[in-house]
């Protein structure tokens, strides 16, 4: 049997599927992965004969589209008896589900599996966002509610004022709507001939925006819980009788942070359906699409949260400066930081490891801030290396007797770098060669980006 005509076989038996496909039921799922199978050992077959010495090339070959054609066959027959199996089926109820599989022992370990363990991942999702909303309730009726009854001063006998209800809770109450609303849409796709997951998932998806919105404002839910206990000693007591009322026995942080972890829950489970769904199934691009859209939210997140930590670190740092300087750029990130023996030269002759003092390095995407150390977290900015200016670590210029340069200490714990545009040498000692080892890392990882951003806006 020809390619050509082993081709045409199996576009035959496809197009007989598709003729019969809107009135197959469970029986669909159960041929697309069988048509599946075959097109896998059809192609695996293909690549033992390629695999083959050439004396015995075309023996395999012919052998292989044999196999693959009896495969087919047999497909084909089954498919002839998917009518009257669907009659067995309205008859004897869950009984055709067996009846159907009686025809198919050889791919139990296929196609079945695969369609069995698919459905166990789209009903785990199900069962984790029943969980999730009755958890979303149970924070709605014990915390939510009452606290929105007794909102005022703490002379008026509220527990919260308006301001710190809202940065509690911010959007939780449209975090709860969107589940209510996505979570009948979920059960009933377990249901559902295709399991349409990723169709649900793709209505979920623009509604998923909003758990940015509140991720991101998370932290300041969190502090201003810390602030209004403090303040008001009755709603520190609210929630410790509102905690013992819990049948998760949550507290209000518990609750709260559950939008968080939910979101990263999707894509995990989103890709646990997708390796259990096969490239013929219905729901398969839409799947991809969810999976895509979920993975791009879950990163934007992200970014948005690690900028966040970035500015609040910058800050911090700044802080601890006897002159604060203006270290905080939008878009500038802090690499690295840590503590050095310093000392800077005018010249490669002169670079000597004599005079070195305890300094602070910051060393960001675009700048490098070395700055003297005053006292215990008190630091005198001395030094501000522009990386667009052209930064060199030099290679070898430590620990040579050249030049009349005397170095002194473990000079494995010694790195040398050049400032271009002052023509200025900087002498850094760190504390081990493993963390010197880290730093030069990170110094190179730098300079290289900031050189391919140089040619790319040269472009």
């Amino acid at each position: 049997m020809t390619p050509e005509v082993m081709d045409g076989l199996l576009r035959h038996v496809r197009e007989q599927f598709n003729s019969i496909a809107n009135s197959l039921g469970f029986m669909r799922l159960e041929i697309v992965y069988m048509l599946d199978y075959v097109e896998d050992n059809i192609s695996k077959f293909e690549e033992a004969a390629q695999r083959s010495s050439f004396n015995h090339a075309r023996e395999d070959w012919m052998e292989a589209k044999r196999e693959a054609a009896a495969v087919l066959k047999e497909d084909f027959d089954m498919m002839s008896k998917v009518t009257l199996l669907e009659e067995q089926k309205s008859v004897q109820g869950n009984a055709g589900d067996s009846a159907s599989s009686a025809f198919l022992p050889r791919h139990e370990g296929g196609f079945l599996k695969s369609l069995k363990q698919r459905r166990a991942v789209v009903e785990e999702i199900v069962q984790t966002e029943t969980n999730y909303l009755k958890l979303l309730e149970e924070l709605e009726s014990l915390y939510m509610t009452p606290l929105a009854e007794k909102l005022g001063d703490r002379e008026e006998g509220g527990l919260l004022t308006k301001e710190e209800n809202e940065r509690i809770f911010g959007i939780m109450r449209t975090i709860i709507n969107i589940v209510r609303e996505h979570l009948p849409l979920m059960t009933a796709a377990v249901s559902s001939v295709t399991e349409g997951i990723g169709e649900v998932f793709l209505k979920l998806c623009p509604w998923l925006k909003h758990y940015a919105v509140y991720i991101n404002s998370f932290d300041g839910s969190v502090k201003a819980i810390q602030t209004a206990k403090k303040r008001n000693p009755g709603f520190k007591k609210f929630l410790k009788d509102s905690e013992k009322k819990s049948a998760a026995n949550y507290d209000l942080g518990s609750y709260l942070i559950l939008p968080v972890q939910r979101l990263g829950r999707y894509e995990l489970l989103l890709q646990t359906a997708f390796r259990e769904t096969t490239r013929s199934h219905p729901d398969r691009e839409d799947l991809i699409t969810a999976l895509e859209q979920v993975g791009d939210i879950n990163a934007k997140i992200n970014n948005i949260k690690r900028a966040d930590e970035n500015r609040q670190k910058v800050e911090e740092l700044e802080r601890n400066f006897v002159s604060p300087p203006s270290l905080f750029v939008p878009g500038r990130l802090l690499v690295r930081e840590g503590k050095v023996m310093c000392a800077r030269h005018k010249s490669m002759s002169s670079v000597q490891s004599k005079g070195k003092k305890p300094h602070v390095i910051l060393l960001f995407d675009d700048l490098i801030v070395i700055a003297k150390v005053v006292k215990e977290n008190r630091y005198e900015k001395k030094y501000s290396i522009s990386l667009n200016d052209g930064v060199q670590i030099i290679e070898g210029g430590v620990g040579s007797s050249k030049g009349g340069r005397r170095m002194s200490g473990n000079l494995e714990c010694l790195c040398l770098f050049r400032d271009k545009e002052g023509n200025m040498y900087y002498l850094l000692e760190f504390e081990t060669s493993k963390e010197k080892e880290k730093w030069v890392s990170s110094f190179r990882e730098v300079l290289s980006a900031v050189s391919v951003a140089k040619e790319l806006s040269h472009k």
